[in-house]
């Protein structure tokens, strides 16, 4: 084979290989970018320069064969062509580093929770950075009880920002907040190159700051020390609140159970309590809102969903829906100081990140164990709120009652509870507080025995066997401490549709502007 046979088969299978790697670049489903040598680019220009190439390559042969026998050149050009295939795929596998993975956008959280007595309890969990995610309940899983979950993993100069807190499964009074679980951390500077998995490993005490675990991966790293203090632990939102039902600060109240938690009760286990839904119509002036910050005062007192601190009782925000928001209250020390109701007050505010949009204040009045029935609110931006709520009745729920008196004088039915009140009565270990019942459906108030639980809450309807007991003692205290009990005490057992609203709809009001 003479020298320019050689160069006219280098030169064909060279355009051949070309060719078929430029084709198929562009009709790949997703295309790709053939680089070329710059002397190659202007060598081959499209697809004109293959004919140009090929006529070469025809133009090399007849000279190089010109008086001797020609090769085969389809032979040695496809042949020549495979060689080439094989030698490129050999040296781009051989010296080219394979291409980094994509940036994932959520990594594996696993941590490990240290609680008193080795408890491993259920955790309300939620993200504030850096995208705010509504908590959502974990439970603790594997041999070695840790909890685990995907969250977003953070940007260049961003940080992960999450809280921890065990679940609350039923009502009691505290004297503030619970201290959150805080796991907050940054992508590493250096992110380990032994391929681990992607996942960050820590451990937490409750109430504290997490760290990491000695055998975490080494994809994070710690968020600088200034973001471990507990008044800057999160931007979202501002730490001032709004007067009067928002300014709960960390005074004493109530931890109570998230809606949520009351509706995974299993039937023995869940007492009665009211569903509250408040809604509203879309409005202009929310279309930046992407989360709303909530706060909730019965009768003067805050009550910690979970225990959570007001500034982190968050939810989501879809301004083109308006506003949805359920949250459940079980009978807490409601004895009907306010002529037989509770003061519920409900403070929102609607945020965009650090910014406040809007605030709206919600008060209405409240019979426990009651329906609470529909009540209107318009601001003046357009909106309107509808607050209503359902009592939801336990499967075996208590309907027996002492009753002191049942009068439509509401100044001698408080007057009565207060001599009740004051005279520092006791039962099976707990104390004894009048509990006065609003009108149903006569125009008659009344007055009931209640316990005062080791929660705090007070339990004013009972069982049939614990009410026969209770009525025993309560007629001896009525002989013992004179002009307590003004009447004989009796029994009363509810009967089906008294936790309606009744004929009268008693502890209902219009709601004033916002």
């Amino acid at each position: 084979m003479a020298p320019l046979d050689v160069i006219s088969i280098l030169l064909l299978s060279c355009t051949i290989t070309l060719f078929i790697l430029w084709l198929a670049g562009s009709v790949a489903r997703n295309p790709i970018v053939l680089q070329l040598p710059d002397f190659i680019k202007t060598a081959y220009s499209k697809i004109w320069s293959y004919v140009v190439g090929l006529s070469g390559s025809t133009v090399f042969a007849f000279l190089g064969s010109k008086g001797t026998q020609r090769p085969n050149y389809l032979l040695w050009s496809l042949g020549t062509t495979v060689v080439l295939f094989g030698l490129a795929f050999a040296v781009a596998w051989g010296i080219t580093p394979a291409p980094p993975p994509p940036p994932p956008q959520d990594v594996l959280l696993r941590w490990w929770a240290i609680f008193d007595k080795s408890e491993h309890p259920n955790l309300d969990f939620h993200q504030n950075k850096p995208l705010f995610m509504e908590g959502r309940l974990l439970a603790p899983g594997g041999s070695d009880w840790h909890y685990q979950e995907y969250v977003a993993w953070p940007g260049n100069n961003q940080q992960l920002e999450a809280l921890a807190l065990r679940i609350a499964n039923t009502s009691e009074s505290v004297n503030g907040p619970d201290k959150p679980m805080e796991i907050c951390f940054t992508r590493s500077a250096s992110p380990p190159t032994n391929k681990p998995p992607f996942e960050v490993r820590m451990r937490c005490e409750a109430g504290t700051q997490c760290k990491f675990a000695s055998d975490d991966y080494g994809w994070a790293s710690p968020c600088p020390a200034e973001a471990d203090k507990h008044t800057a632990r999160f931007s979202l939102v501002p730490e001032a609140h709004a007067q009067s039902a928002a300014d709960t600060g960390s005074k004493s109240g109530w931890r109570v159970p998230s809606l949520a938690t009351l509706e995974k009760m299993s039937e023995s286990e869940r007492a009665g309590y009211t569903e509250f839904t408040i809604k509203s119509n879309p409005v202009s002036s929310l279309q930046k809102a992407n989360a709303f910050r909530y706060a909730i005062v019965a009768n003067g007192s805050p009550l910690y969903v979970d225990g959570w601190p007001p500034a982190d009782m968050l939810k989501g925000f879809d301004p083109s829906k308006g506003l949805d928001f359920s949250f459940g209250m079980q009978n807490l020390s409601f004895s009907g100081a306010d002529k037989g109701c509770e003061n519920i007050a409900v403070a929102l505010e609607f945020l965009n990140g650090d910014e406040t949009i809007k605030k709206v204040q919600l008060t209405r009045l409240y019979a426990a164990l009651r329906d609470a029935p529909e009540e209107q609110t318009d601001t003046t931006d357009g909106m309107r709120l509808t607050w209503a709520g359902t009592y939801v009745k336990p499967k075996h729920e208590d309907k027996s009652e002492i009753f002191i008196l049942s009068t439509s004088d509401i100044g001698e039915a408080s007057r009565t509870k207060s001599r009740i009140d004051q005279a520092h009565l006791s039962y099976d270990g707990m104390d004894v507080v009048g509990v006065l019942r609003p009108p149903l459906n006569k125009p008659e108030y009344g007055l009931v025995l209640g316990l005062r639980q080791a929660t705090g809450q007070l339990k004013f309807t009972f069982d049939p066997v614990y009410v026969q007991k209770m009525l025993a003692w309560s007629k001896e205290a009525r002989s013992t401490h004179e002009g307590v009990f003004p009447h004989p005490p009796f029994i009363y057992q509810m009967r089906t549709g008294e936790s309606g609203v009744g004929e009268l709809g008693s502890c209902t009001r219009k709601a004033p502007i916002a």
